[in-house]
C-alpha cells in the first residue's frame, strides 16, 4: 500500500530536485522516461518568456509536483509549451494513483475556454497503457499529432564529410547575438511575442547552459549572419546531451542547411567526449529529417485532446 499523496507548485528552489528526478526516470527507460532530463531546463529558462509574453501569468504555474508523505518528490505534471497541454511524469511505485491525480489536476487548471467549450490537451506514451485508458476515460480522443524523441549514438556518428563554404561557430561573438536570435525566433510559431534580449538574458543564467554548445552555422562573406543554429543542454548523469531549439533562418530554409548544422554539431559533441545526443520531433516530417540526419527513434508519444462544455 503506497501512502497518500500531496501536491504543490513548483518553486525555482526545487529546480535541482526536480532535474535529479528527472535523471531517475531516464535511466529506467520506461514510459516516463519520455523526457530528456534536459528538457526541463530547456523549458525552464527559454519557454518561460514565451508565456509572460502571451499573457500567461508564469510558466511555473503550469507545473505542479506530487510528494509522498515523507516529502519525496514522486511525480511531475507540467507544460511545456506557451499552450494548454499537459505532461505526466511519475515514479513507478505511485503511478496508478498520481496519474489519476495529475490528469484531475489539469482538467481543473490546466484548460482553455472557447465558444463556451472547454479545450485542453495531454501527451502519452504510446505503450503507456494506464494513462491511455484513463484519458478515454475521462473523453479524451487520440489526435493524429505525434511527438518523437530520438537519439543519436555518437560512437556510431562519422566525423562530418560537408564540404559546404558554412562554418561551424559557438556564440563566443556578440555579433552573433542578435542574428542568432532571430535565427531561433523563426522555430517558434507566434515570433510576435518572442523576446530576443530577455530569452537569450535568460537562457544563460540557466545553471548547465555552456556558450561553448549553443551553436551557429555561419557563412563567412557575410561574418554576422547566422544560417542555423541551435542549443545544446548538458546532463551530467549519462554524459548527453539535448538539442534545443533547433533552427534554420527562413531564407535558409530548403537547402539542406540544417542537416549540414546537425552534422558539424555531432562531430563537435563526438570530439569533446559526449555519448549521446537527443532531439524532439514533432511530427513525421521532422522525425525523417533528423532520422536522415544521423538520429534514430527512441519514444513516442501520442497527442489526445478534450473539446467539451464547461
Amino acid at each position: 500500500m503506497t501512502s497518500p499523496l500531496n501536491v504543490c507548485k513548483y518553486h525555482s528552489d526545487a529546480f535541482n530536485e526536480v532535474e535529479r528526478f528527472f535523471d531517475s526516470l531516464f535511466k529506467k527507460r520506461t514510459v516516463d522516461a519520455c523526457w530528456h532530463p534536459s528538457r526541463f531546463e530547456y523549458a525552464r529558462y527559454l519557454v518561460k518568456p514565451l508565456f509572460e509574453k502571451r499573457g500567461i501569468t508564469d510558466w511555473e504555474d503550469h507545473v505542479s509536483l506530487w510528494r509522498d508523505s515523507d516529502g519525496k518528490l514522486v511525480g511531475i505534471a507540467l507544460s511545456e509549451a506557451a499552450d494548454f497541454n499537459s505532461f505526466f511524469l511519475t515514479a513507478s511505485e505511485h503511478r496508478s494513483a498520481s496519474l489519476k491525480q495529475m490528469l484531475g489536476w489539469a482538467m481543473e487548471t490546466n484548460y482553455c475556454l472557447e465558444g463556451g467549450r472547454k479545450r485542453m490537451t495531454c501527451w502519452a506514451d504510446q505503450d503507456d497503457n494506464l494513462l491511455i485508458t484513463l484519458l478515454k476515460e475521462h473523453g479524451f480522443d487520440q489526435d493524429i499529432g505525434q511527438e518523437y524523441l530520438l537519439v543519436c549514438d555518437l560512437n556510431q556518428h562519422p566525423q562530418s564529410s560537408a564540404t559546404s563554404h558554412c562554418l561551424l561557430s559557438t556564440l563566443v561573438d556578440p555579433c552573433l547575438y542578435e542574428s542568432r536570435m532571430e535565427c531561433v525566433a523563426s522555430a517558434f510559431q507566434d515570433r510576435s511575442h518572442y523576446d530576443l534580449l530577455s530569452s537569450y538574458k535568460m537562457t544563460e543564467n540557466a545553471p548547465n547552459y555552456r556558450q561553448d554548445l549553443d551553436f551557429c552555422l555561419v557563412d563567412p562573406r557575410y561574418p554576422n549572419t547566422v544560417i542555423a543554429a541551435c542549443t545544446g543542454w548538458q546532463n551530467h548523469a549519462d554524459n548527453s546531451v539535448y538539442l534545443e531549439p533547433v533552427a534554420v533562418a527562413p531564407q535558409y530554409q530548403g537547402k539542406g542547411m540544417g542537416t549540414i548544422l546537425l552534422r558539424f554539431v555531432m562531430t563537435a559533441l563526438k570530439y569533446q567526449g559526449f555519448r549521446h545526443v537527443y532531439v524532439g520531433a514533432y511530427g513525421d516530417g521532422l522525425k525523417y529529417f533528423y532520422c536522415q540526419a544521423g538520429f534514430s527513434h527512441f519514444r513516442t508519444l501520442n497527442h489526445y485532446s478534450l473539446n467539451k462544455l464547461a
